[in-house]
């Protein structure tokens, strides 16, 4: 895209979006025995479902891969996002242009400062 850069994300990135994820596990731990008994467990479920769904949103709009191998940082779709093997700040892809296959590191979008 044109006007973009990428950079590694920084500690304070990496420590937000862990807390989100534990706040997200810990909601669902204890909604699960408070909330959903009284608001019905579909309901508890499709929040979590759309909670779930919007974390995937915005972290996929703020985030792109780097290849080990050739360098290219490339981008992906909703779906790969959701569904790809995953470890904290890395995610197992293939690399569009020269399609090696490995954990690619992630990097995060941001605008270039002229």
């Amino acid at each position: 895209m044109p006007g973009d850069m990428y950079k590694e994300p920084s500690l304070s990135y990496k420590a937000l979006t862990t807390i989100i994820i534990i706040s997200l596990i810990i909601s669902l731990i204890f909604g699960s025995f408070l909330v959903a008994p009284k608001v019905g467990y579909i309901l508890f479920f499709l929040l979590v479902i759309g909670l779930v769904v919007l974390f995937i949103v915005v972290h996929n709009k703020h985030t792109a891969y780097l290849c080990k191998s050739c360098g290219y940082e490339f981008e992906i779709s909703f779906w790969k996002d959701l569904i790809t093997a995953h470890t904290p700040g890395k995610k197992l892809l293939t690399c569009p242009q020269c399609s090696y296959k490995d954990y690619a590191s992630e990097v995060i979008k941001g605008k270039n400062e002229k």
